[in-house]
């Protein structure tokens, strides 16, 4: 039921990185160019009275030593961060949509610049 780590093998199988390495799930090492999934505390709330359905929120930060790569790796998150229908780990992503398009979030402690996006979720648990 990890729809974080569903996500990463999904960027992972669309050619945008490699989990562990350049796609990261909740934390991602410092000084590090990659990709990162994280939820708000709150995590994916169950929408209405519907059992096992669930809505929310994925924020995707992408880090990068240079603007321009950073942005071009916001971009190719943003281009496949649109779809419906995957299967993964028990669950059923019925939508995944972008909320708002990657913009640039400023520099890391390490220098690297980073760009954020937001992706709402809908999904079931099998």
């Amino acid at each position: 039921m990890d729809v974080l780590t569903a996500l990463a093998g999904y960027l992972e199988s669309r050619g945008v990185g490699k989990v562990g390495k350049s796609i990261f799930v909740s934390e991602m090492p410092s000084a590090t160019e990659g990709v990162l999934l994280f939820t708000t505390g709150e995590g994916l709330m169950r929408h209405t009275d519907v059992s096992r359905y669930f809505r929310g929120t994925v924020f995707v930060a992408t880090r990068a030593n240079g603007y321009q790569r950073a942005a071009d790796m916001a971009k190719a998150v943003f281009d496949v961060m649109d779809f419906e229908g995957l299967a993964a780990n028990g669950m059923r992503i019925l939508v995944c949509l972008p909320e708002s398009l990657p913009s640039p979030f400023g520099r890391d402690e390490s220098g690297f610049t980073e760009w954020l996006s937001s992706y709402e979720l809908a999904l079931t648990i099998e």
